[in-house]
């Protein structure tokens, strides 16, 4: 599986960010944003560093999260 994620950042489908401290905190304020969604610990972190650098569309299989990302007004392309 892990080999497929490398090639797709090779390929450019994928980008990798840093973590930052500051996207800690704004998961924070993420989970307060989007509070009637039962969203996990690290689907808010991801959300957070979305926003952080300017995702405007979001690739997710998980309905809470693609539920929560078109809250936060992020574009959701699903897939199974």
């Amino acid at each position: 599986m892990w080999a497929v994620v490398e090639q797709d950042v090779t390929d450019g489908f994928l980008r990798r960010y840093p973590l930052e401290d500051g996207h800690l905190a704004a998961a924070t304020g993420v989970f307060d944003l989007v509070s009637q969604t039962p969203l996990r610990s690290l689907d808010t972190l991801h959300l957070a560093v979305a926003r952080a650098i300017g995702t405007q569309v979001l690739a997710t299989a998980d309905r809470v999260m693609a539920a929560a990302a078109l809250s936060l007004g992020l574009e959701v392309v699903r897939f199974d």
